[in-house]
């Protein structure tokens, strides 16, 4: 009995000897349980109110602030900390406003009097130190999708303009066009618009183009949308990918755009890289992006959104995202 214990102990200790070696030669691994994790709170998992407003036209961020434009006739700028607090009051327009941009020391806007089809249209600029705001080009028609980068501004217009900061006579570098086909049975005419920047960096713009292929006949059928690409010296202009149907929706990073429209699958976008290659991904995984062009912001944390339901403003945080 002593000698068949004395083995099984003898065994037992050569096994835990294997175990031990094979355990030695194999990497650590750290795994982390439920316990280690951050406990949730509203700041990090979810959505926090930043202020409340009775609605915006466009929202714009830089380090430290929230900036939006309010509906109606007589548009105003406001501006909150991107932590929650104090809204603050920027300025005033005696027209509505279209479209806003920010960057280190400026606010920017364009704004039109809709009810007009004269040339109301303004481009302003603002510091954000809080003088007088001056008007940098007057004699637009209803200047929309504004957009700035180091040196310039960049505006559609019946077309995509131009002009440096020092407020230098616009440039078109895009028009609108109509073109006349009789060649082609029943598409007597085409129009081509911009409609949309979709981004501007490095030496480049990215614009939405509309194509009405025989206009007033159904949209899905003879309407498309081409994601085209200008260099900012004007040299060189591509187009990227076509899309079927209009465009209405859509969000971009330094990689790609996202496009969604009626004629897309209600749960997919397209995904277009700024190479051309084009593929449909599905809504549910894109995680926290928000759907609304004119609506939504990002930076290295968080997704802003404008919630049209509750009239407030919001922010959530990128990897909790809904």
């Amino acid at each position: 009995m002593d000698v068949m214990c004395a083995m099984s102990k003898s065994i037992a200790w050569c096994f835990s000897l294997l175990i031990l070696t094979l355990t030695a030669c194999v990497p650590l691994q750290i795994v982390s349980t439920p316990s280690l994790l951050p406990t949730p709170t509203l700041d990090n998992f979810g959505p926090v109110v930043l202020t409340s407003l009775n609605c915006i036209t466009d929202l714009e961020l830089d380090e430290q602030n929230v900036y939006w434009a309010s509906c109606g006739g007589k548009g105003a700028i406001g501006s909150v900390s991107k932590n929650g607090g104090e809204a603050l009051f920027l300025a005033q327009d005696d027209n509505a406003i279209t479209s806003l941009a920010v960057d280190e020391t400026a606010v920017y806007w364009t704004s039109c009097d809709k009810d007009k089809q004269t040339s109301t249209g303004v481009v302003m600029r603002m510091p954000k130190t809080g003088e007088t705001p001056e008007a940098l080009f007057d004699g637009a028609t209803c200047p929309s999708s504004l957009r700035v980068d180091g040196t310039n501004l960049y505006w559609i217009d019946a077309g995509l303009w131009t002009m440096d900061k020092a407020g230098s006579d616009p440039i078109n570098i895009q028009a609108d066009v109509e073109l006349q086909m009789p060649e082609r049975q029943g598409h007597e005419r085409m129009i081509v618009r911009v409609v949309d920047i979709v981004k501007v960096e490095a030496g480049n713009i990215y614009y939405l183009e509309y194509v009405d292929n025989q206009p007033g006949l159904i949209a899905c059928m003879d309407q498309d949308t081409m994601l085209r690409r200008v260099s900012k010296d004007r040299t060189l202009r591509v187009g990227i990918a076509m899309i079927d149907g209009p465009v209405n929706q859509y969000a971009s990073d330094e990689d790609a755009t996202y496009l969604s429209g009626p004629c897309i699958w209600q749960d997919e976008v397209v995904r277009v890289f700024d190479s051309g290659e084009k593929a449909a991904i599905s809504l549910k995984n894109l995680n926290g992006l928000i759907w609304s062009r004119d609506k939504r912001a990002a930076d290295d944390g968080y997704f802003y959104w404008w919630d049209d339901e509750n009239n407030q403003l919001r922010r959530f945080p990128k990897q909790s995202a809904p």
